[in-house]
């Protein structure tokens, strides 16, 4: 098959780390990214000399795309703090982190609600997760206007149970609203309303001007909203410190979902990454 993203026009380089029963599974999965074209590499790959801790390090700081295999065995280093931690962290630098059950006997937890379930028809998922991950390294989001990443926003938020209203009160305040239903500690059904702001940036950073704006704009609305922005950008520091000290202290919850957890996101959906990596060939008008 010939690869549809060349790799000497991206040089993606993808990191698969993985636990010694999901050895089989890894091959495969380096395997097929390498016919497509792609750097794969995993834990196994460990020269001469190297220890594995180093060459783990060193692996992952090269990495555009790193892949986490969660078998069974994982219960005995990934917890929901460190699998979240470990995203979050490479996701400051940048570096999408997706998480991928392989074991048929392994349960999502709570915290692990980004993975890629491949846990089904084995043979097919391995195939197309690989395919998706090319899909993903290719989407260049520059290239998509407005009305197409917004829509495509609110399409990945009902596919996550949200169900969207362009229409609502709050919408005055905001692009659009989302709401998601939830229980109380009793049991009573709920919903939370989240005020949902969407930035395509083109590249640019985002401040702690555009995060101030929609928390006003939320506490604003003629209802308690919550404040959630997606960008196909990144937030400078400050405003990523921002966002940790304004969540801590007020009790408006604020969420930023950043370019590498959308494209996390976006590859639990398959057709998705997929329709956005061919929207993206089409020139911009």
């Amino acid at each position: 098959m010939q690869n549809p993203y060349p790799c000497e026009n991206l040089r993606v380089k993808v990191f698969v780390s993985y636990s010694a029963e999901a050895d089989s599974t890894a091959a495969r999965l380096m395997n097929k990214l390498r016919k497509l074209g792609y750097d794969a590499a995993g834990d196994s790959d460990v020269s001469v000399g190297d220890t594995v801790g180093s060459y783990v390090a060193e692996a992952i700081s090269r990495a555009d795309i790193v892949v986490l295999l969660l078998s069974v065995s994982s219960d005995d280093w990934f917890t929901d703090v460190t699998l979240n931690a470990l995203t979050a962290a490479l996701d400051e630098r940048g570096v999408t982190c997706v998480p991928a059950l392989v074991a048929p006997q392994r349960t999502i937890r709570s915290g692990w609600g980004t993975c890629v379930d491949l846990r089904r028809d084995y043979n097919d998922d391995i195939e197309n997760f690989a395919s998706n991950l090319v899909a993903a390294a290719s989407v260049d989001f520059s290239r998509l206007d407005w009305q197409t990443f917004e829509s495509t926003v609110a399409e990945l938020l009902v596919r996550l149970g949200f169900s969207v209203q362009h229409s609502a009160p709050e919408a005055d305040w905001c692009d659009f609203v989302a709401r998601f239903p939830t229980s109380d500690p009793f049991g009573a059904e709920q919903e939370q309303f989240w005020c949902v702001e969407t930035k395509h940036l083109r590249q640019q950073r985002l401040g702690v001007a555009e995060l101030g704006k929609l928390l006003a704009q939320a506490a604003a609305a003629p209802r308690p909203c919550n404040a959630l922005l997606v960008t196909d950008s990144r937030l400078t520091s400050v405003a990523r410190d921002y966002v940790g000290v304004t969540s801590r202290k007020l009790r408006q919850e604020l969420k930023v979902i950043e370019r590498p957890e959308l494209l996390r996101l976006l590859l639990r959906f398959p057709d998705l990454i997929q329709r956005l990596s061919r929207t993206d060939e089409s020139p911009q008008p």
